[in-house]
């Protein structure tokens, strides 16, 4: 499958006829109805439907036409952001800050500027100060520092003033005898003692020095003249807070220190700068353009309205042409040099020659109009344009290896399948037997389908389209990646995970209770960590706080293993309030006394759902659930009758 083949699907379903795409295309019908026919064998589907008079598409080919789209969009993206990372307006930069131009609102201001003008260019901001900074910046580990300016021990970084602030006000603890006051003396200090930040810097120790002389000639005792000095600005405000003394700071952050009252200093003030910082090697255009706009920042905070000329991202990228040369094995090639940084171990790994992988990344390179690969001896680098595209590309590779899935997904819909995920679980199991009877009973034409699929895996098996519907468990503890938004979630029932299983012959089987201590000595049966890190760190914590560590001989992979090894008396396993009254084989069900955590089921279905047989599965499997359990309430999942009609099921 190429980008040709989806542009030709596309041209044909929004032209309605082959006749008239060819003509649009500039290609002979014949070669483009050979193309589709390509397309369909490769994918094993049928794209349009042979009986109507027009163009029409099938079930598969709307799901294959839809991606295209996504494909042939996100291409032009591509292309057009290598070309706007190539002009300095698209890319990304990742800017420091020290505590100043964060806590007086300069950094803020200007994300919020650089977002406005230019949306293209990504910044990720950090809270770094000092040597750190300077550090970060001359490793190449960051490309701009706001803060303080740095020692003479960095030569690799050029220095500009971003701004000058006044450092005219005092902040004490809220608790503080001069706390209520709006200003105060120097004078009205003398009784607590100063901090002051360490000398990280020359223009630090000016203002300690400018301050230290005025203190002296106010006959400030010791512990002023001589200050604490604190490494960190956070361990400054710290004392600070806590009661210890009182420090200068700059106008900006008046009323900006949180926990620490700030007053206007009368009788003494001095200037102290901000600077922005970055290598002199550092010659990339997206770098160049945020300095620049730092300058324009600068100028219009020191009230400078001069009007400037904004580059435009749209002038920037000259043109968002895509030639028709430029197809998916051309992407295919530069991941794969991306990812071997070499021409000769990517072709080994494509099979095919270096000269001819050569060619097609000259080609590359020449219809995206901008370099991508740093060619040097010993191998290939990524350009800042190559690492963009290169970024890009890999989603829209992901897409194209989406379309088979959303295929079968689609003759599935057309054939009235539908393919369940389904987890171990008494009540599930009955909820989904009584379904699919009664869904083809009524439904003749509809076949539901079982797979064994576990509940963490069901959103990216829902979203690959290898199941319809999910019925998972509901952990005691969140997803990793929290609720998904584009899946539908519907509580089915509700259980405990408040039980031991043992073998039926087990020295404790005919217990009605238990402590958890006392299966101290037997192997807990559990499965590994990664499979869900916090889950398992839920079971073992609850275990801990019961007074049990539990003795773990081996790791397991599945409920079905662990159940059967249980069964055979080769140690125990937790389970549910639901298994006192339907143990798994083999196995007795005791409570236990001082272990419960919430669990349950689940039904997952995809947000953009539209298929009447897969509706018609999520809307049985509620109504039973429903009807089984009326405490759980799943309003969410009612359906339109329609879409569950019996017209539209035959």
């Amino acid at each position: 499958m190429e980008l040709r083949h989806l542009r030709y699907l596309v041209a044909i379903a929004d032209a309605g006829t082959f006749v008239r795409a060819a003509e649009q295309l500039r290609v002979a019908q014949p070669a483009l109805t050979r193309q589709i026919h390509d397309l369909e064998k490769e994918l094993g589907a049928e794209l349009f439907d042979a009986k109507a008079r027009k163009a029409t598409l099938t079930p598969a080919g709307e799901a294959c036409a839809r991606l295209a789209r996504h494909v042939i969009q996100d291409t032009e993206q591509a292309v057009s952001r290598a070309r706007l990372s190539n002009s300095g307006v698209a890319g990304k930069c990742v800017l420091l800050c020290g505590p100043v131009p964060l806590l007086t609102g300069l950094a803020g201001r200007f994300i919020a500027r650089m977002k406005s003008t230019f949306p293209g260019i990504s910044i990720t901001l950090g809270e770094v100060f000092s040597e750190t900074q300077w550090s970060a910046v001359a490793e190449a580990r960051a490309d701009i520092g706001l803060g303080a300016p740095p020692t003479a021990l960095y030569p690799s970084l050029l220095v500009e003033t971003q701004h000058v602030h006044r450092v005219d006000v005092v902040g004490v603890a809220p608790t503080h005898l001069l706390a209520a006051e709006k200003s105060v003396t120097l004078a009205a200090l003398r009784d607590t003692p100063l901090l002051v930040i360490e000398d990280l810097s020359p223009e630090l120790a000016s203002i300690r020095q400018l301050l230290v002389t005025e203190l002296k000639r106010l006959r400030f005792p010791a512990s002023s003249i001589s200050p604490r000095q604190f490494p960190s600005f956070e361990s400054l405000i710290a004392h600070v807070r806590a009661g210890q003394g009182w420090t200068m700071l700059p106008a900006g952050l008046m009323d900006r220190v949180t926990g620490v009252k700030t007053l206007q200093l009368t009788d003494f003030r001095a200037p102290f700068r901000t600077v922005r910082v970055w290598r002199a090697s550092d010659t990339r255009p997206v770098t160049q353009t945020v300095l620049s706009e730092l300058r324009e920042f600068e100028a219009e905070e020191a009230g400078d309205r001069r009007s400037k000329q904004i580059r435009s991202p749209a002038q920037a990228a000259s043109d968002a042409f895509v030639p028709a040369r430029l197809d998916l094995r051309h992407l295919r090639s530069f991941v794969a040099v991306a990812r071997y940084g070499s021409l000769g171990r990517a072709a080994e790994a494509l099979e095919l020659t270096q000269p001819g992988l050569s060619r097609q990344m000259r080609e590359l390179e020449y219809d995206v109009g901008v370099p991508l690969l740093d060619r040097r001896s010993r191998g290939m680098d990524l350009t800042v344009a190559g690492e963009v595209f290169a970024g890009a590309t890999r989603s829209v590779l992901s897409i194209v290896d989406h379309v088979p899935r959303e295929i079968r997904r689609a003759i599935r819909g057309t054939a009235q399948r539908c393919v369940v995920g389904a987890v171990p679980h008494p009540h599930m199991e009955r909820i989904i037997a009584a379904v699919m009877a009664d869904l083809e009973s009524r439904h003749p034409r509809v076949r539901v389908g079982v797979r064994s699929i576990p509940s963490p895996h069901q959103a990216k098996a829902l979203r690959e389209g290898d199941i319809d519907v999910g019925t998972g468990h509901v952990y005691p503890v969140p997803p990793p990646s929290g609720v998904p938004n584009d899946l539908v979630v519907v509580r089915l029932f509700d259980d405990r995970i408040s039980t031991a299983l043992v073998a039926r012959d087990h020295r404790l089987a005919t217990s009605a209770t238990l402590r958890a201590s006392q299966l101290a000595d037997e192997p807990f049966l559990w499965g590994a960590r990664p499979f869900f890190p916090r889950f398992h760190d839920a079971i073992f914590s609850a275990l801990n706080d019961a007074g049990l560590r539990p003795r773990v001989d081996a790791e397991y992979d599945g409920l079905a293993t662990i159940w059967t090894l249980a069964a055979q008396g080769l140690g125990w396993t937790l389970g549910w309030q639901s298994h006192r009254d339907e143990p798994p084989p083999g196995c007795v069900a005791i409570a236990l006394e001082d272990v419960s955590l919430e669990w349950g089921g689940e039904l997952v279905y995809r947000q953009d759902e539209s298929r009447a047989s897969v509706l018609a599965t999520v809307d049985a499997i509620v109504q039973r659930a429903r009807a089984m359990f009326t405490s759980v309430s799943a309003t969410e999942a009612v359906l339109p009758s329609s879409n569950t009609s019996e017209a539209v099921m035959s």
